[in-house]
């Protein structure tokens, strides 16, 4: 079983230090994993990270799942549409390893960024989907 919360913390590292983030207020306060305990509909601008597990390699300790970024931003849907393509930017084809992962292949699966209004939240949303897989 790969580590995928420690993968979770180095994508949050990387998406931290990117400016098109930064600029719009997402720091690693604003970055949550969606199955960990956390506010219940953050205030905007914020960074949820989540996964669905595909299939697993015990044998060869191998992970491989879907990994989403949801970005949610208050101001408009151009920026909404500029954080996801920065994410996409800084993920595609991210190959990483340490002595915790080894993230063998995250390539961007979706189109370009759709980003849609919330009515509820009142804010601008995207999701980014990426597939992964991890030792």
């Amino acid at each position: 079983m790969a580590n995928i919360p420690k993968f979770i913390d180095h994508i949050r590292d990387i998406l931290v230090v990117l400016p098109d983030l930064t600029s719009r207020g997402v720091g690693k306060t604003h970055i949550y994993r969606q199955f960990a305990p956390q506010l219940k509909d953050p205030s905007a601008p914020h960074v949820i990270l989540s996964y669905e597990i595909d299939k697993r390699d015990v044998g060869l300790d191998i992970d491989d799942f879907h990994f989403y970024v949801k970005v949610h931003i208050q101001e408009r849907a151009q920026d909404a549409e500029i954080v996801g393509k920065a994410v996409i930017d800084a993920l595609h084809n991210h190959k990483y390893s340490d002595n915790n992962i080894v993230v063998h292949k995250m390539f961007d699966v979706g189109g370009p960024v759709q980003p849609w209004f919330d009515k509820e939240l009142n804010h601008w949303e995207a999701i980014m989907e990426f597939e992964v897989s991890l030792g």
